[in-house]
């Protein structure tokens, strides 16, 4: 379920990063090295198609993949979300957020192309400073 949301994402090198957390009972399973194996494979994937000619359309590459790992079960979306953002850098946490998890289907639509519209008015309407700091667990568009 993890790969099939990650591969319905718009992601782009210059725009993303994506942190993955997980619970440590899953390295039994090989959590880990399926998502790498996966994400390497897809980002190869879409760098030898934009380096092809023709008219086969150009995909971005991949963003950087962070995964991280929790040994404690959290209580649902909101209290994993937390523990991510106490983990991440200072640096991440002043860039807009989405967390998105495996129990909405996203259907095909642009999620992170209507949550950066989204935070591009609300900065607008902030004064246009640019800064915006929203999240949205497991939200799914209509």
């Amino acid at each position: 379920m993890l790969l099939w949301v990650l591969d319905s994402l718009r992601l782009q090198r210059a725009k993303h990063e994506v942190f993955i957390v997980y619970h440590t009972s899953l390295r039994a399973h090989g959590f880990v090295r399926t998502v790498r194996e996966h994400w390497l494979a897809e980002d190869a994937r879409r760098s030898s198609s934009s380096s092809r000619g023709g008219g086969e359309p150009r995909l971005p590459r991949l963003p950087r993949l962070l995964l991280h790992e929790v040994s404690y079960r959290t209580r649902g979306a909101a209290e994993t979300a937390l523990g991510l953002l106490n983990a991440l850098p200072p640096a991440a946490l002043r860039r807009p957020t989405i967390t998105l998890d495996c129990d909405v289907g996203y259907g095909g639509s642009d999620i992170l192309g209507h949550y950066e519209a989204a935070v591009a008015a609300a900065a607008a309407a902030a004064g246009g400073t640019g800064t915006c700091s929203c999240h949205s667990i497991g939200s799914s568009l209509p």
